[in-house]
């Protein structure tokens, strides 16, 4: 075997350093990305499914890559107002399929 990646478990599950581990720890959605603006600490990237806002811990003059996100980290409601914060990062889908995992349910939208 070869050692792709060394950290803290939380630090490689948040925000690994290639696609790789990313694919590997957990569940992954991977979505190609350029970043459209910078301001302090916040980027918006542009992307098949629209334009993400995303916090950045600094600025790297990186101009595209992957998003990382997690499911666990994708709240999902049926009504645009229930969410807590719906000005941006907010996107409408359809279910295409739902798999029930015994503790959750796994959607493809």
């Amino acid at each position: 075997g070869l050692i792709v990646e060394i950290g803290k478990p939380r630090e490689i599950y948040l925000r690994p350093k290639n696609l790789f581990t990313a694919q590997f720890v957990g569940q992954s959605n991977l979505i190609d990305g350029k970043i459209s603006s910078t301001n302090a600490l916040i980027a918006k990237v542009s992307t098949p499914i629209g334009e993400v806002t995303i916090k950045t811990e600094e600025q790297s003059g990186i101009k595209e890559g992957i998003l990382l996100i997690r499911p666990e980290h994708v709240p999902m409601t049926w009504n645009k107002e229930d969410l807590p914060n719906s000005d941006f990062n907010v996107f409408e889908g359809n279910i295409i399929s739902q798999t029930f995992t015994g503790k959750l349910v796994d959607y493809t939208i």
